[in-house]
């Protein structure tokens, strides 16, 4: 079963400050391949205590970009993956602004042990085993990057952190389970928008019509609501199943 598992679901540092919620990172099986996306705070931990003795066990680790709450266990999840013997393993998909320069987020020995690096403003489609990936540069204010994952009849799009803009329904058509972060369900008055609303998800669900959606990276807006209201409200107005993503739990790809 093609499958993904969210360690944490929060957008808000307000909330990852306070110890209520934590960003965590996504572990996904798609494709017979392994996965870790955006490993935010905790998520070597949580992926060790949950897989055991499986970590060395994953093909590759994509990184949409440098904040902190999606890259802060990029090197403990790469070091892992790669295995104590420092054989040359494992796939590394980002962007050239976290693999280098002064934005930099992957340690330099790190590069040396990596079987492979991708860095997608450079080459956008890659593949991993028959499993074809497409990046799509989004608008959150640093340079950052979205993913469309094609095995077989299924294609599972990842909508991380962007504002809002039609070139998102064009550059997702076709997604048969979409993953958006989406921290706002009403916008904040004055903030200025680098981030989805529950609007902007409805908007593409009309557009793109997948077979499932799961919502995550909640912020306090999404709170105040309950992710679980947003989800069935947007699922009501769309007909798509839309499911609010729960921390550490696992759903199915379809």
């Amino acid at each position: 079963m093609d499958k993904i598992r969210f360690f944490g679901t929060t957008g808000s540092k307000e909330l990852l400050y306070s110890n209520t919620l934590t960003p965590g990172g996504i572990y996904m099986e798609f494709g017979n391949k392994k996965f870790v996306i955006d490993p935010g705070p905790s998520t070597f931990g949580k992926f060790i205590q949950t897989y055991p003795g499986k970590i060395g066990e994953l093909d590759a680790v994509i990184l949409s970009h440098v904040h902190f709450d999606h890259s802060t266990d990029i090197n403990a999840i790469l070091e892992g993956m790669v295995g104590i013997e420092s054989q040359k393993k494992g796939m590394l998909i980002t962007s050239s602004s976290a693999y280098e320069g002064e934005t930099k987020v992957v340690h330099e020995y790190l590069k040396k042990m990596l079987g492979e690096i991708c860095l997608v403003d450079k080459c956008p489609i890659n593949r991993v085993g028959n499993i074809e990936i497409y990046a799509f540069e989004h608008q959150h204010g640093i340079d950052n990057y979205g993913f469309k994952m094609k095995y077989g009849d299924k294609i599972v799009s990842l909508i991380t952190d962007t504002r809002y803009f039609k070139e998102l329904e064009t550059a997702y058509a076709g997604s048969t389970t979409m993953i958006f972060n989406v921290p706002y369900d009403s916008v904040p008055v004055g903030k200025r928008l680098k981030h989805l609303c529950s609007a902007d998800v409805s908007k593409m669900l009309q557009s793109i019509q997948p077979d499932r959606v799961i919502l995550t990276h909640f912020g306090e807006s999404m709170y105040e609501t309950g992710p679980e209201i947003v989800a069935k409200r947007l699922q009501e107005d769309s007909g798509i199943e839309v499911l609010a993503a729960r921390e550490n739990e696992e759903y199915e790809l379809v």
